[in-house]
This record gives structure tokens, sequence and C-alpha cells, in this order.
């Protein structure tokens, strides 16, 4: 959409979840301008774990056709992780 593209419903949503996450995971926001979210790498202030991070990467990613669907994010190993330890409790 920044781009003058026309409006993807799911796969920006799936942004927008990215965004949510990334920014519940790290207590900031992943980008601070325009230019941030158009030009530069996910700033990464620690690894909380690789299955968390490979999600954020892959909702985040910019290029849309390469962007995990809903279907995918919720079959990641780090929700299927999460889903497991909720089952043991």
């Amino acid at each position: 959409m920044l781009r003058g593209n026309p409006y993807r419903g799911k796969e920006q949503d799936v942004w927008a979840l990215g965004i949510l996450l990334y920014t519940i995971v790290y207590k900031e926001n992943p980008f601070y301008s325009i230019d941030e979210i158009m030009d530069h790498d996910l700033r990464v202030p620690y690894v909380m774990s690789e299955e968390c991070l490979d999600l954020i990467r892959k909702m985040l990613d910019r290029d849309v056709e390469r962007r995990i669907g809903i279907g995918d994010v919720l079959k990641h190993e780090w929700c299927i992780i999460g889903e497991e330890a909720l089952d043991d409790l």
C-alpha cells in the first residue's frame, strides 16, 4: 500500500499481525518511519527463540508474494510449539 499498490486484504492482515507480534515480543515498534519500512532490515534487539524470529520475519516480508499466509502462520513451528505447551498444562 505504501508504494501505491491496491489493498490486498489477507496479505496486509498478516503484515499487521507481524507488527503486533513483534511489538508484543520486543516491547517496541519494528519500524519508526516509512523509510525503515521500505528499505531497512528488520531490527532484532535479541533472539527470544529462533522459531519466533523466523515467524516474525516471514510475516514482515516486504514481498507480498513471498509473505507467509495466515494458514501457514497457524501451521508454523512456533505456533505448534505454543499449542503443545498449552496441552501440557
